[in-house]
C-alpha cells in the first residue's frame, strides 16, 4: 500500500505540454541554472484549496485527483509543490525524505509524493523503501520503478527513496532522464518569489511581472482541460511493474559481517540530504 503506478497517465495533450516545458533544451533549465554546481534544489508551489489558475494547475489538479484514488489521505492536501530533472543516464539520485526544505529545522513531509517520466527508458529506476524517518533501523523491503515515458508512480511521502544509476551504455545517444515530481501537502512554507531566483518553495511566477520566460506557455487555462471536459478513468492503472528489493542495504563497514546486516539509522544530514 505505500505506491502505485499508473501507465499512460496524462492525455496526449498534457503529455506533449509537459515534455515542451521540460525538454532538453527549453528555457526552464537555462533560466534557473539548472547545471551549475552552485545552484541547489528548488521548487514551485501552487494552491490546491482553489479553483486552478493556470494550465499547469490544471494537470497537477488531474493528478491530485488521481492520487486520491490510490491515497484517499490525499484529500488532505492544500498545496502542491512541484520541481523537475533532467539527467544523463548513468546519473542516480541519493536516497532522501521529501521535505519541507529539504528538512532544515526539522523533516516535514507531504501526504503523498509521485513523479511523472517524461523521456523513455532512460536513466535508472526510482526506488522506494519502506523506511520512515523516524525508523530506528534500516529499510527492509524496497521496490524498483522503471522509467517509462507517461508513467506516474505515487507514494507515502513519509518513505526514503531515491534513483538508482542507468545501467550499462545511453540506450539513445544524447538522451536524458527528465522527470516532473509532484508532492501534495497540507501545508508547507511558501518561500518568497520566483524573481527572487531558485529556492525550495518559491511562488509560481506572475504573469506579466516575471523576467522569466520558461513559463509563458503555462498561464493560460486550456478549456479542453477542464475538469468536466476530462475523461478519468481511475481504473487505467493495472501496471504492476514494481520489482520487489528484498535486501535494500548491507553492510559494507565490518569485515566479515553477515550479509544484510543494518547498523541502524544515520542521522539524516549525515546521509540522506546535503550532498
Amino acid at each position: 500500500d505505500l505506491l502505485a503506478i499508473v501507465d499512460n497517465v496524462l492525455p496526449e495533450s498534457m503529455l506533449t505540454h509537459l515534455q515542451a516545458l521540460f525538454d532538453v533544451d527549453s528555457p526552464f533549465w537555462r533560466e534557473h541554472n539548472y547545471h551549475s554546481k552552485s545552484t541547489g534544489y528548488f521548487s514551485y508551489t501552487h494552491a490546491l484549496d482553489c479553483p486552478p489558475s493556470s494550465n499547469l494547475d490544471q494537470i497537477m489538479h488531474y493528478l491530485w485527483k488521481l492520487a486520491m484514488v490510490k491515497f484517499p489521505e490525499a484529500s488532505r492536501a492544500t498545496r502542491v509543490e512541484w520541481w523537475a530533472h533532467n539527467r544523463p543516464h548513468p546519473s542516480g539520485h541519493q536516497l532522501h525524505f521529501d521535505s519541507d526544505n529539504e528538512g532544515l529545522g526539522g523533516v516535514r513531509n507531504p501526504i503523498v509524493t509521485s513523479v511523472c517520466y517524461l523521456s523513455q527508458g532512460m536513466g535508472g529506476p526510482t526506488l522506494i523503501t519502506n523506511q520512515n524517518v523516524n525508523d530506528s533501523t534500516l529499510a527492509c523491503t524496497g521496490w524498483l520503478v522503471h522509467p517509462k515515458k507517461n508513467r506516474f508512480v505515487v507514494f507515502d511521502g513519509q518513505v526514503l527513496h531515491g534513483v538508482i544509476p542507468g545501467r550499462s551504455f545511453n540506450p539513445s545517444h544524447g538522451s536524458r532522464r527528465v522527470t516532473w515530481m509532484v508532492a501534495f501537502w497540507e501545508s508547507i512554507t511558501e518561500r518568497g518569489s520566483a524573481e527572487e531566483g531558485p529556492c525550495a518553495s518559491r511562488n509560481f511566477p506572475v504573469e506579466g511581472q516575471t523576467k522569466y520566460t520558461w513559463c509563458d506557455s503555462l498561464f493560460l487555462k486550456k478549456d479542453e482541460w477542464r475538469e468536466e471536459e476530462l475523461s478519468f478513468d481511475s481504473h487505467k492503472s493495472g501496471a504492476d511493474d514494481a520489482v520487489s528489493v528484498a535486501q535494500v542495504f548491507s553492510s559494507v563497514l565490518r569485515p566479515g559481517a553477515p550479509e544484510g546486516e543494518a547498523t541502524g539509522m544515520p542521522q539524516y544530514d549525515a546521509c540522506f540530504q546535503g550532498f
